[in-house]
């Protein structure tokens, strides 16, 4: 276990030394769950220019991801933590109401919540495939003078597997 934490900090000292990526492809417009709208160069405060975003698995008329319901759960309450850092927020295709009603059942008061569903935000960054699954994906954003650039996604999800492996992509996330 000593050998695998020291490795897991190599590796992440290997990605925060990664240049940033690709510029944000469009200033998406989601919508909050009072229904305003808010773009998404919106997301950064003053004290990070860090975003961090999960893509929650849930679509218009569908049910949440009770994997990732269990995990906002805890991220309702470490969320207050987490924002002392980076900004944090999380993105569903649900509808305002569907998101409203699903946070409010679940008393998730901490979370920051917007619905992607009249942009291609999902589509754009792989938390959603060509028939309209939702997928797992959580990405980190960061703004700079030259604008907003993706900087790093946990894409273990469409990595290859070896044969005696199973999908396990949100274990190394948390």
């Amino acid at each position: 276990e000593v050998e695998l934490r020291r490795q897991t900090e190599k590796v992440s000292s290997l990605r925060r030394a990664l240049p940033l990526g690709v510029a944000l492809k469009e200033d998406y417009v989601f919508q909050n769950l009072s229904g305003e709208d808010v773009k998404f160069s919106e997301l950064f405060s003053d004290d990070s220019p860090n975003l961090l975003i999960y893509g929650f698995m849930y679509k218009p008329g569908g049910d949440a991801c009770p994997v990732c319901t269990s995990l906002l759960d805890g991220l309702n309450g470490s969320s207050p933590h987490i924002k002392q850092n980076l900004n944090f927020t999380v993105i569903a295709k649900a509808s305002v109401e569907e998101l409203k009603a699903c946070a409010n059942s679940r008393n998730w008061s901490n979370l920051n919540f917007l619905s992607s569903g009249q942009t291609t935000y999902n589509t754009d960054y792989k938390a959603e495939d060509e028939d309209g699954r939702q997928l797992m994906m959580l990405h980190a954003f960061r703004k700079t003078n030259d604008g907003i650039f993706h900087s790093w996604a946990f894409e273990m999800f469409y990595a290859r597997r070896d044969d005696d492996q199973i999908s396990r992509q949100r274990d190394r996330n948390w």
